[in-house]
This record gives structure tokens, C-alpha cells and sequence, in this order.
């Protein structure tokens, strides 16, 4: 297969924070046929950065307000930042939605991308790959996408008058797959925040496959509860952003996969069998080697060796019974649609 320029995602992971899209990511990648590239924020990118753009007036300046300081503080101190976006969750507790971001404005594919917008947009983007955490002088592992970007050819694209939107994300995902995986067949992406942005997406890539990773409350809060330094209402509300009624569409099947954690922790070779066949490719022979992680895959690290049913039983350690029976209580909703189990 010759290499394009052009590169459109076949497939989407979508799933809340800490609720293992990374590893059901790395674990595609180890097919012959799949790559799935991780925290690419594409999507999330340019739509802040588009309606950043038209916004105007006081709500120009808030944004720019909220850029500003939650910047500044990520690159002085990591107590105050953490301490500042505790402050922002407890604000936002009980309103799940305000973690959804407005999409109801987003533009079409066929969009004309002018240069300076172009240029924002591959400015914005490097920035979140370089950016460090919080506290911390040396950038994350998300700079391995912004050495070696070439930004030359979209900007040309957008000067010479024709970059559309379209031709911008997908020259800008392009960029983001390995050499070695780029003559795989099939090509997706998988960044927890894209979910909010769903809907856009499908109207961008009408024919590319969902993938929807489920996670019972009970664990997928205690991993956010864990990464929030101790704000169990965040971390509720939070979780329960991603399960909100107007996200329902991805869950029911019809146009999508929803696959349980669980059962891909519990029943590994089952759950990517199905998923394989799915996506339209051959499930894989080698069992072990279907339900282990690429030694060159981007987030090796982070994952570890593979799949590891323990991790469930360590998070549901860090909670009280009072902690679990709050959640329970508001995510008795969720917990009647997707784990009935749960309930008690």
C-alpha cells in the first residue's frame, strides 16, 4: 500500500477518562491489520479552537481568561493546579453537563480552512502535545507526536485555497501514525474527550466504525477518584458527563459497538474476537499474542504488560462502603441500563 498525505480513521474508541480505552487501543494495535492512535486530540483541538475563534465579546474574554490561568498555573505549580481544578469540580458538582462542551455550532467537511486558521490550529495542537503536567519542566510523552510534524503541507493546502476541514484532520492524523504501522489496513483513534464530540465526528467520517468502551461506576470512579487526589463528587460527575442521555445513541448499538470492560478483562479473546469481526478483520490465531501489548506502542509504560483483572479489585479497595453506596446512589440510572448487577 502507498503511503497518502490523506489518512481518514476507519475506527473511534470512545469511553470516559480512566475507563481503558488506552488499553483496548494498544490491544487493536497488536493486530496485523489495526493501529490506533492514542490522545491524538484532533478533534478536540480544532473545535475549541474554531469556537474560540467566532466567539466574541465577553465570551471571547472568558475563554481567553481560562486558557491563560490554567496554563500558568500548570507551569509553576503542580499543588496549584491541582488545587485549582478540584475548585473548578466542586463548582461544577451536580451539573454533569457542564463537563460537555458546546458542539451545536461546529462547522461541515467541506469547511474552507483559511491559512491563518490553519495556522491556529497546528499551533494549539503542538502546544497540547508539549505541554508538561502540572508542575513538571519536561513535556509528556505526547511530544513524540510534535517532533517531526510537518505543518509545510497543510499550511500550503490551506494557501493555495483549497483545505477544506476535512483535509485538515485528516492530513493532521496522517502525521500521527508510526512508519512502521502505516501500511495497516485499518486506522482509528482513541481520545476519552472525543466522546463529547461524537455527533460532529460522525458527520465528518459518516462510514467509520464506533467502538464504546463501557465501565461500571463503581471502578471507572474510583480510577478518576484516584487521579483527582481525592474529589469523589467530581469524579461522579464526571463519569456520569459521559453517560448523559444525549451520549445514549452510542450505546444502544444500532450504529455502534458497545463492548464492557468487564468482559474484555474477564473473556479477552471472546470480547476481540468480536470486536475484530467488527471491524471487518480476522481474529487473530495466537490468543497470546492477541491479548498482549506491542513493544513499540506509545503508551507501553503506562498500560503495562497486558491485560490485568487485579486492577478492578485494588480501585474498589480505595473506597469506603459509604463511598460505593454514594456512587451507587448517583449512578443509580446507569447502573439500571448497564450493570443491574451493581445495584446492591
Amino acid at each position: 500500500m502507498s503511503y497518502s498525505p490523506y489518512r481518514s480513521p476507519d475506527y473511534f474508541i470512545f469511553g470516559c477518562e480512566r475507563g481503558g480505552t488506552t488499553l483496548l487501543g494498544s490491544l487493536l494495535t497488536g493486530h496485523p491489520e489495526l493501529h490506533t492512535v492514542n490522545d491524538s486530540f484532533i478533534y478536540q483541538i480544532f473545535a475549541k479552537s474554531y469556537l474560540e475563534e467566532a466567539a466574541t465579546g465577553r465570551g471571547k474574554m472568558k475563554l481567553k481568561l481560562t486558557k491563560w490561568v490554567r496554563n500558568s498555573l500548570a507551569n509553576r505549580s503542580k499543588f496549584l493546579y491541582t488545587a485549582a481544578m478540584n475548585m473548578r469540580a466542586r463548582l461544577r458538582h451536580q451539573h454533569p453537563t457542564a463537563y460537555i462542551p458546546p458542539v451545536e455550532n461546529l462547522p461541515p467537511p467541506n469547511l474552507h480552512i483559511a491559512p491563518r486558521q490553519a495556522q491556529r490550529f497546528v499551533k494549539a495542537l503542538m502546544g497540547r502535545y508539549r505541554q508538561p503536567l502540572p508542575g513538571q519542566k519536561a513535556p509528556t510523552w505526547l511530544a513524540e507526536y510534535a517532533e517531526g510534524f510537518e505543518s509545510k503541507t497543510i499550511i500550503a493546502e490551506a494557501e493555495a485555497g483549497t483545505l477544506t476541514l476535512r483535509g485538515l484532520l485528516d492530513l493532521t492524523f496522517a502525521q500521527l501514525i508510526p512508519s512502521a504501522h502505516r501500511s495497516k489496513t485499518m486506522l482509528g483513534e482513541k481520545t476519552p474527550a472525543h466522546l463529547y464530540y461524537s455527533l460532529w465526528i460522525r458527520s465528518q467520517y459518516p462510514q467509520a466504525r464506533f467502538i464504546v468502551l463501557m465501565r461500571s461506576p463503581l471502578t471507572n470512579i474510583a480510577a478518576i477518584y484516584k487521579r483527582l487526589d481525592g474529589n469523589l463528587p467530581a469524579a461522579i460527575d464526571l463519569y456520569k458527563s459521559v453517560y448523559h442521555p444525549q451520549f445514549y445513541f452510542l450505546y444502544d448499538g444500532s450504529n455502534s459497538l458497545p463492548v464492557k470492560y468487564e468482559t474484555l478483562l474477564h473473556e479477552p479473546e471472546q470480547t476481540l474476537a468480536h470486536i475484530f469481526d467488527y471491524l471487518g478483520v480476522k481474529a487473530m490465531a495466537d490468543a497470546d499474542s492477541a491479548t498482549s501489548i506491542p513493544g513499540d506502542y506509545i503508551k507501553k509504560d503506562y498500560i503495562g504488560g497486558g491485560i490485568d483483572p487485579s486492577r478492578d479489585q485494588k480501585l474498589r479497595a480505595l473506597l469506603t462502603a459509604e463511598q460505593q453506596q454514594m456512587i451507587r446512589k448517583e449512578c443509580d440510572e446507569i447502573l439500571k441500563r448497564f450493570y443491574p448487577e451493581e445495584l446492591h
